[in-house]
């Protein structure tokens, strides 16, 4: 595959579905919710380093409207809260770890991964894609000549208007300036009596 990445770019502005990069292996929460599902346990990764922005903020505006008193409780339960969403999960994914389906599930799982990125890989390579990727990159390029070709055009028209008004309004200056001079010398007084 020879495209640059500005390319590709192009070509998946054309060809919505097309995946050029290969997907990268699910890492073992991931794995592990996806397992946990299939047995309708819906619960999601949580660590004590993971940080609830919304139960604290709610917390702190109890806190100001309510006093400390209220405000130290709803941040106890919102501590006790995560506490129990982070046992909650580490329960789950230890009961994850240790069924005896869940190493053929992992393994099932990268390898539709792994064949998928085979077939990204297969498709990027052959003749079908770059036949498809070189009308479209060909279409692309036309329409970009095409493109060039009326922004310079409007920039001639401009230019060319631009210095037409200026033409213009230099020999009406001159015009108006002879004219004011033709006036001012056939309305200066004459006197006939000095010859």
């Amino acid at each position: 595959m020879a495209y640059s990445e500005s390319d590709l770019e192009i070509i998946k502005s054309n060809m919505y579905n097309l995946k050029t990069e290969p997907r990268k292996k699910y890492s073992l929460d991931e794995i592990i919710v996806e397992f946990l599902k299939i047995y309708e346990v819906y619960v999601k990764p949580v660590s004590s380093q993971t940080r609830r922005i919304g139960q604290d903020a709610i917390s702190g505006a109890i806190t100001g409207a309510l006093g400390a008193d209220v405000g130290g409780d709803a941040f106890q339960i919102s501590g006790q809260n995560k506490q129990t969403q982070v046992q909650e999960w580490t329960q789950w994914k230890q009961w994850a770890l240790d069924h005896k389906d869940f190493e053929a599930f992992k393994n099932e799982m990268n390898t539709k991964i792994d064949e998928e990125n085979k077939q990204i890989t297969e498709y990027l390579n052959s003749s079908e894609f770059k036949k498809v990727a070189d009308e479209i990159l060909e279409e692309h390029k036309k329409n970009e000549e095409k493109y060039q070709k009326e922004e310079m055009m409007f920039l001639k028209v401009f230019v060319g208007l631009f210095i037409a008004a200026i033409v213009v309004g230099i020999g009406l200056s001159i015009w108006a300036g002879k004219e004011e001079n033709k006036d001012s010398f056939f309305l200066q007084p004459i006197d006939f009596q000095k010859k």
